[in-house]
């Protein structure tokens, strides 16, 4: 039996509500820096660089967080998210050690770019197009879910179609045009 028109209204309603939710959650995703923006500054390092894992979450929606930790004299930093996945591995490993004084941007306690001797060992510039590329790649898709679920919202009866199946395809459309256009 089909459900009536007012609760399917009051389904994309909320499913409107979250889209927005989700789209406005866009703006306060990993913050994008350009390098005037940071501090820089010479640290010490007080032991060699901790490269550190952690699982979080559980089953299938469990996943593991990568991170190294920069002990200087300065207070603890740490590399981690996307800046992590940019760090130049191999390089850092072989020629970063305790008592190195290397270069770093910062913001709070996080490195976005760390150099030694004027060689960088991170990608910064890649990081921060990666960063600004899933945030664009979500807005497509919450801007596209919430247009598809406002516009249900205007009818006063039942058309004769479902807009579950035109949210599905939207979405799906969506996610492939920005993930070959973005």
């Amino acid at each position: 039996m089909a459900k009536p028109w007012k609760k399917v209204k009051k389904e994309f309603k909320l499913g409107s509500i979250i889209f927005f939710g989700l789209l406005v959650v866009t703006f306060f995703m990993t913050p994008e820096f350009s390098k005037n923006s940071m501090s820089t500054k010479d640290v010490v390092l007080l032991s060699t660089p901790k490269f550190k894992k952690a699982h979080i979450g559980s089953g299938v929606s469990g996943g593991w967080r990568y991170w190294v930790d920069l002990d200087t004299r300065d207070g603890e930093h740490i590399i981690d998210g996307i800046d992590y996945k940019y760090l130049k591995h191999g390089r850092f490993k072989r020629n970063i050690n305790a008592k190195d004084t290397v270069t770093i941007d910062y913001k709070g306690e996080n490195v976005y770019n760390l150099y030694k001797n004027g060689v960088s060992y991170m990608q910064f510039e890649s990081a921060q197009f990666h960063k600004s590329r899933n945030r664009r790649f979500a807005r497509v898709l919450f801007v596209t879910g919430l247009v598809i679920c406002v516009i249900p919202l205007f009818f006063k009866e039942s058309p004769g179609f479902k807009f579950k199946y035109l949210l599905v395809a939207g979405l799906m459309v969506a996610f492939l045009v920005a993930w070959i256009t973005i």
